[in-house]
């Protein structure tokens, strides 16, 4: 699947839902790897249950954290934005 981080988890008020965000480092295999993560996702679960207790174990839903493609956008407009400007200083 690659590499893959957990960059977030929101759990709502009840405890009944955990929205867990992703970072999958190749953009292209991001579908695929939440495919994956969803046909899993009763096995984590479970595995949560084992390991925590708590009176619900959360219903887990999985999202791309595309945080540091802002990042990245952000970072090469500010680098065209001072290209531009040092080549009006000339």
């Amino acid at each position: 699947l690659g590499f893959i981080t957990i960059t977030n988890v929101k759990v709502s008020p009840d405890l009944r839902i955990a929205k867990v965000y992703i970072s999958v480092f190749e953009k292209d295999k991001r579908e695929f790897v939440l495919e994956k993560i969803g046909a899993v996702t009763g096995y984590i679960r479970s595995e949560l249950a084992s390991r925590i207790r708590i009176r619900f174990i959360p219903e887990l839903r999985f999202y791309i954290d595309d945080t540091l493609d802002y990042v990245e956008k952000i970072e090469n407009l500010i680098k065209k934005i001072h290209k531009d400007d040092n080549k009006g200083d000339k």
